[in-house]
């Protein structure tokens, strides 16, 4: 990658890049969501429904005026009448409940802490999560994948941001919140549809691949492991010299 010499800050990904996970987690969290609901009396059909407004919501890709965790809770409450304080009680006892159900699900990616501990103090650290899930969660995600959240100078999360991965606007609004350039931001993940899409912003983009080789897609999008994303920034740091 040629791009990498005015970069300064690394907009890094949580899920499947510092910390792996199960493909059970989905279905799991469905599942026990449907339970907990159940216990609220609320029928089996309508916590389906209740999950797939609730998504559809936070996902919403155009006008978005609140913050996705605003959305998900209102769609909450639309489907079952609550009250605005009612369904946020609802949705923060449901997902909290739930997810800290699901530690086992999770593993620390040895890999990702060894870059981790090399990029921290060289460059400025943005956790930059796709954020569906409020700020406790994604600590909570951080602890199980054995990482300080005071490393990062700012942590995407359902609470702060406006769009998910992989709308342009939620780039854009990192962007103009931490007052960056595209040129000095650096974005790392592991998914190449949610991830990837950084580089239509013309932000530089290193998707984690098991290849210890790494290949460009484009001038702004490549592929490699952790190893070689360190050696490319390595090289870019000696040529800016």
């Amino acid at each position: 990658m040629n791009n990498l010499k005015k970069v300064k800050t690394l907009f890094i990904d949580l899920d499947g890049t510092l910390l792996a996970h199960s493909f059970l987690l989905r279905p799991l969290f469905i599942i026990k969501a449907i339970i907990f609901l159940k216990r609220k009396k609320i029928t089996f059909w309508q916590g389906l429904e209740i999950l797939e407004n609730s998504k559809k919501a936070l996902e919403q890709t155009e006008g978005n005026n609140s913050f996705n965790v605003e959305r998900a809770i209102l769609a909450l409450g639309a489907q079952t009448n609550m009250s605005a304080e009612d369904a946020a009680g609802l949705y923060f006892e449901c997902t909290t409940s739930v997810f800290s159900s699901l530690k086992k699900l999770f593993t620390p990616i040895a890999p990702a802490l060894e870059f981790i501990k090399w990029a921290e103090g060289r460059y400025n650290l943005v956790l930059a999560t796709n954020p569906v899930w409020p700020l406790e969660l994604v600590l909570l995600r951080l602890s199980w994948g054995k990482i300080k959240p005071g490393i990062f100078s700012f942590i995407s999360h359902s609470g702060n941001m406006h769009y998910t991965k992989p709308s342009q606007h939620y780039f854009k609004e990192l962007l103009e919140k931490l007052d960056l350039e595209a040129s000095e931001v650096l974005m790392i993940g592991d998914n190449f549809k949610k991830d990837g899409a950084a580089a239509n912003e013309q932000i530089a983009t290193f998707i984690l691949s098991k290849s210890k080789r790494s290949w460009p897609i484009s001038e702004y999008l490549h592929f490699g492991d952790f190893s070689r994303l360190q050696s490319l920034l390595e090289q870019a740091n000696k040529e800016s010299m």
